[in-house]
């Protein structure tokens, strides 16, 4: 084990400050990266800028590994917060690939800067512009949003604030103007202030009284013309409801139902008597509504929700008034009902263009073997320069198949892009990640400062330091996955490299050194109108972008900045340049708080600082100050009576639970939080941290005696829990603890509600050790080259890394027939890591797996594999005359037969058992085939071939344990943009990029009785024996627009395979609103072929039906495309039609005997239809049948239109009897019938 210490210690510590604040602010800067690898970042280099102050408006341009675009033209847009466009300007990108403009806003509010640079643009958060004076001449805590009063029981409301300056943190003193406004009426009186408190009753029943006359109001709450609250008159009695956001389909869950009295803390519970209704909306698009009258004397309901199968949603309506949604995920299972699987190893670490392995086990469920072919996904995310993993559409998807012929385990091959950062296996309800280490940047600067307590002042350098880290690293979102110790380890420095820092100061160049690491330091200019360490009271800026924006003034240090870092490779960070914060912890024990600060500089040492800022707590519900001081000590003690608390803080300094003093998992910004104080307890919790292992555990609490509590984390696994505590108030709550290792912190939000019906609402950041390592090890391996020539050797590096240690390591290199020619057995007895390097000697041409299996110390089991190829390379004389025939045998089951004229030529034959260049490579898994072998034949000159014969010899035993037939091979050619399919071109000549122009294939052909396949072709080049994958797809879904409720509609939908040959049953399904309706099942189809497949569907409910037609439901067969799968149309269902024809009895029964009499050939037609394409039909002669069917479809479908039994139903009917009838005549004499 590596200990680290002192300035590398140090750098890891500012790096987690810097990624836990870049996880929770909102970046002014804007990053976007187009197809081409141009990289545009674009916004302002800060959040807040005071009036009269420019905004500084700046583009980037980079490109991807090569570095900044020069003398582009990048477009400024400036608008303000209602999309009036303020600013305009084009401007050319310097030697950096840096542009800036600098834009004085006429006023206040809310401004916005957009970016583009030809079809890529991004933009900014808003950026806000303030006057200084109105916000910290002096700053006023708390400005919590509202006083809550209660309309049926008005008393004197002791308003209290505190007061300081800024700028120099003294408490203000002197006289403020306390201005008070209900409608048309305003009140002003002076106060005075002294050391910083303000104190002030208001009696409203003597100020407003006729706010209590008219039922209620708000009275907003002025100190110097400045904004401070809202005090809102109101009836207190209201709802409350405790849930979960978010349900899977079938799972169950409890909602906590209140009646309270919001005007008190803790809630006092009022009888509860109120309709509840629950909202189902179904995924096949109905609706079900759930109605309960309840009662509760107690004041509170539990209400179970059970039925969740089939819903997408859950409305909670209590009274007349919406109040929460559930919502409901479906459980996703691609089409693998009747088997589970394991995919091994979990996490893989993997290298660009790598082709690695997979193990995966079946489980089945539904029988006691595992048959046939299931289908995956495999999803890959390309890299784009930044450290953190972006939620956008993955760049790459494809279908992938596992075979089991009775066993339970298969291999899965990947090809891993060049491009890749992460890759995402997906096997029914299993799911793999494939890592691709990447290099990854971090960029971080502090404004240190100190406070002189004697002249008032803060004293900041000229100089700030500036840090950068550099080093190649997985995804850093599978931390948690992988372990930290892992993780750690498999990030590898880059030094001696170069990353440029843009700012609103200039631009700084900083290089790294052996630890990556760089350290630098650049100018910064303060803004001699903003304050240190200070947020913004921003209220009043809240509506001007309505939902769209919330302005959390936590998260605004008006002195900060923000810093983009780039390197040449396009790895890339947005971070901020900020003033630190203090730390105020704070403790409960009984009814006491205990208050300390600690400084910013020495955090980990937790040296207390007296610095001064100003603190207040609210009781929450009415919000009313219970205690206000100018704090300039280091400690500080509150008796408090129970009920729930808002602590609030100015400046920014963070509130954090002492057992957590910095709290990074939860909020670590927060200027604001919610403590409770509960009767006879105090703190629920009886120590500050608990260890536990992964899954579902139970914590021990302390509660009020005999009382109820439900709990629920902020995991979206977790669900509420409900439990009673016992006498003597011993309770044991249920939380959900995830799948990782080490120390996490965990946020619990509860409701306590008490024997005397008091509610006490809250949260606590939990610790948690969790202890039960569950994390295999972690596995990587390099293998150089990819390809190696036969009798040459690979390099082979392995890496295992393990926190809880390895046990034991097994490696086997075989080839695809399972015979083993490496194997290295050995104990590591608890090693960390394992580091090997070996060479391993290619015997012959075939495809090589490396086999990795760990286990460490905990059991726990990691595998790793990933595939390497091998190569035959030979130059040969070959003497071409004319009227005679060179033969060439590579001895690798490839022979050649050249017809042609030239003289001796040297031929250089490479026989590989892949495609080795890289570009073609990749277009010939694109194109849906899977190749065996590559032919790649250069000369030394031109020759003039007549022809040349091909003659490749295969292994039958080897295609069967692949699933191949031998049917399916061919022989594809790579012509120099894409390959070609010899087969499919017999007789033709088709341009190519070879000096011959054109190639022309004369004949194909496949032995099977001596196993071989051969091609007829006018030139060497690039060659690869393939077999092309299935690729089925819905070609058309036919059926009426419009049918009667409670009649029967005929689907008919035509299915075609563009691919190669599929000889296993698959489903047609067909999906109504959503749900399956119907699944049909087809033998098999040839390559090219296509089939009918018809559904009656029977139509019992009115409105529009989404039909949707889906081929291979279910993933059997493994494909080329698999977008293709699906088509979805629409019916009408409505009423049955009337009409004012009139006829006579003897006309309806006509034509409801019609009706049977069509939809029964129909069906005999389908039949026949099938039967035909069996008895190879005429392609021709089934073309004019189905024409036939058409056409009476038509009729058919009008009739259904014009009503069930008219006399326009009779002649459309009939019309439809004679086309069927028709179309019928056509086959049945084709077949000689």
């Amino acid at each position: 084990m590596v200990v680290m210490r002192g300035k590398l210690f140090a750098y890891l510590i500012a790096v987690l400050l810097t990624l836990s604040l870049a996880g929770n602010v909102m970046a002014m800067v804007g990053y976007n990266v187009n197809e081409g690898g141009i990289q545009l970042w674009g916004g302002t280099f800060r959040d807040v800028i005071a009036k009269g102050d420019s905004i500084p408006a700046f583009a980037i341009l980079w490109k991807m590994g090569e570095g900044p675009l020069p003398n582009e033209t990048v477009i400024f847009k400036i608008y303000d917060e209602n999309w009036n466009l303020v600013f305009e300007k084009e401007v050319k990108t310097n030697e950096d690939g840096f542009a800036r403009v600098d834009y004085v806003p006429k006023r206040e509010g809310l401004y916005r800067v957009i970016v583009s640079y030809g079809d890529t643009s991004v933009n900014s958060n808003p950026i806000l512009i303030i006057d200084p004076l109105s916000q910290y001449a002096p700053a006023i805590i708390p400005r919590t949003d509202w006083i809550f009063v209660n309309i049926k029981n008005v008393t004197p409301i002791n308003l209290l604030y505190g007061l300081m300056d800024t700028y120099t943190r003294t408490p203000y003193s002197g006289q403020v103007n306390l201005t008070l406004k209900y409608g048309e009426k305003t009140v002003s009186v002076p106060v005075n202030v002294t050391d910083g408190i303000m104190k002030y009753t208001l009696d409203i029943r003597d100020v407003f009284p006729e706010i209590i006359e008219t039922g209620g109001g708000n009275i907003e709450v002025y100190i110097n013309n400045i904004p401070i609250q809202t005090i809102h008159v109101a009836d207190p009695e209201g709802i409350g409801i405790f849930h979960d956001s978010f349900l899977y389909e079938g799972e169950n869950t409890t909602v906590l139902i209140y009646a309270r009295d919001v005007s008190t803390t803790p809630y006092t519970l009022l009888p509860l008597n109120e309709t509840i209704k629950l909202v189902y909306y179904l995924k096949n698009g109905s609706i079900v509504e759930n109605v309960t009258r309840v009662y509760s004397n107690a004041g509170y309901y539990l209400l179970n929700i059970t039925d969740t199968q089939g819903v997408s949603r859950i409305d909670i309506h209590i009274g007349d008034s919406y109040y929460k949604t559930i919502f409901v995920a479906p459980r996703l299972v691609k089409g693998i009902p009747d088997v589970k699987f394991e995919i091994s190893p979990k996490v893989l670490i993997a290298q660009p263009n790598q082709t690695v392995e997979f193990e995966v086990r079946a489980i089945p469920v539904l029988s006691k073997t595992v048959n046939g072919s299931y289908q995956g996904y495999v999803e890959f995310w390309k890299w784009d320069g930044t450290p953190w993993f972006r939620r956008v559409p993955p760049s790459l998807t494809e279908a992938v198949s596992i075979t089991f012929n009775g066993s339970t385990n298969a291999l899965l091959t990947i090809k891993v892009p060049s491009w890749a950062h992460y890759g995402r296996i997906t096997l029914g309800s299993t799911e793999a990640f494939i890592l691709v280490p990447r290099p990854k940047l971090d960029v971080w600067g502090v404004i240190p400062y100190s406070y002189d307590p004697i002249n008032n002042t803060f004293i900041v350098p000229s100089n700030i330091p500036v840090s950068v880290v550099l080093r190649e690293a997985p995804l850093f979102w599978f931390k948690s996955l992988l372990g930290s110790f892992s993780y750690e380890y498999y990030s590898h420095p880059l030094p001696n490299e170069t990353v440029v820092i843009f700012s609103e100061d200039g631009i700084l160049r900083v290089a790294t050194d052996e630890n990556g690491i760089g350290d630098s330091s650049m100018k910064i200019q303060l803004h001699k109108d903003l304050p240190l360490v200070a947020g913004v009271h921003a209220e009043k800026y809240y509506d001007y972008l309505g939902s769209l924006y919330y302005f959390d003034p936590a998260f605004k240090d008006v002195q900060s900045r923000w810093i983009v870092g780039v390197h040449a490779s396009g790895a890339n960070t947005i971070n901020y340049i900020y003033t630190p914060r203090n730390t105020i912890a704070f403790e409960i024990n009984g009814t006491t708080v205990h208050f300390k600060k600690y400084a910013w500089n020495e955090w980990w040492d937790r040296t207390e600082t007296d610095i001064p800022v100003l603190l207040a707590i609210v009781r929450e519900g009415s919000l009313v100050p219970v205690f206000v001081n100018y704090w300039n000590t280091s400690e500080l003690t509150v008796d408090l009576s129970p009920g729930v608390y808002r602590v609030v803080v100015f400046p920014n300094e963070r509130l954090s639970w002492s057992h957590n003093i910095y709290n990074y998992a939860y909020h670590p910004y927060e200027t604001s939080r919610t403590i409770v104080v509960l009767p006879s307890v105090g703190s629920m919790f009886e120590k500050p941290y608990y260890k536990v292992t992964p899954g579902y555990v139970k914590v021990p609490v302390k509660l009020p005696p005999e009382s109820m509590i439900c709990v629920l984390t902020d995991s979206y696994i977790d669900r509420v829990y409900c439990t009673r505590a016992d006498e003597t108030g011993s309770a044991t709550i249920q939380i959900y603890v995830p799948p990782v290792y080490g120390l996490i912190s965990d946020n619990v939000n509860y409701v306590v509600i008490t024997k005397d019906g008091q509610a006490f609402l809250g949260d606590y950041p939990l610790l948690l050790n969790i202890t039960g390592d569950v994390t295999p090890p972690t596995i990587s391996a390099k293998i150089e080259p990819e390809i190696q020539e036969v009798g040459k050797n690979v390099t082979i590096k392995v890496e295992i890394v393990d926190y809880s240690g390895i046990d034991s390591v097994s490696i086997q290199i075989l080839d695809l027939a399972k015979n083993v020619y490496f194997t290295y057995n050995e104990l590591e007895n608890g090693a960390r890591n394992v580091n090997l390097k070996f060479s391993f000697q290619i015997p012959k041409l075939s495809d090589y797996i490396l086999f990795i299996r760990a286990n460490d110390t905990n059991g726990n089991s990691g595998v790793y594999m990933v595939r390497f190829f091998s190569k035959i390379t030979r130059t040969v004389k070959v003497l071409l005359e004319e009227n005679s025939t060179a033969e060439i045998d590579t001895g690798n089951n490839v022979t050649l037969a050249v017809a042609g004229s030239g003289g001796e030529v040297d031929m250089n034959v490479t026989v590989a058992s892949t495609v080795d260049e890289n570009e073609s490579r990749i277009k010939l898994q694109e194109s849906g085939v899977e190749d065996l072998i590559a032919l790649d034949v250069k000369t030394s000159g031109q020759v003039r071939y007549n022809w040349v014969i091909l003659n490749v010899t295969y292994d039958e035993d080897m295609l069967e344990r692949l699933g191949i037939k031998e049917s399916d091979l061919t022989i594809t050619y790579w012509n120099g943009s894409e390959w070609i399919d010899l087969k499919k071109h017999v007789g033709e000549t088709i341009p190519d990029n070879s000096p011959y122009s054109n190639i022309t294939i004369y004949g194909f052909g496949i032995d099977t009785e001596h196993n071989y396949v051969w091609a007829n072709v006018s030139h060497l080049s690039l060659y690869s024996v393939a077999f092309k994958l299935p690729d089925l797809k819905v070609e058309d879904v036919s059926g009426p627009s419009e049918v009667p409720v409670n009649s029967t509609a005929y689907i008919y939908v035509t299915i075609k395979n563009d691919g190669g040959a599929v000889d296993k049953s698959f489903n047609v399904s067909l999906y109504v609103n959503g749900s399956l309706y119907e699944a049909k099942i087809i033998e098999g189809l040839g390559s090219g072929e296509e089939t009918t497949v018809m559904f009656k569907l029977r139509v019992e409910t009115l409105g529009d039906k989404i039909l949707k037609v889906v081929v291979d439901d279910g993933d059997r067969v493994y494909e080329s495309n698999e977008d293709n799968n699906e088509m979805e149309t629409f019916i009408t269902v409505v009423q049955q039609a009337t009409t004012k024809t009139t006829f006579d009895r003897k006309t309806a029964i006509l034509a409801l005997i019609y009706y049977y009499w069509v939809n029964n050939m129909f069906e005999e037609f389908e039949k026949l239809y099938k039967e035909a394409i069996k008895a190879n039909v005429s392609e021709d002669i089934i073309e004019v049948a189905l024409k036939y069917r058409d056409e009476a479809f038509k009729y058919y479908e009008k009739a259904i239109k014009a009503g069930k039994f008219n006399y326009w139903t009779m002649v459309n009917l009939r019309h439809a009897y004679i086309k069927i009838e028709k179309a019928i005549e056509i086959l049945e004499k084709a077949k000689g019938h």
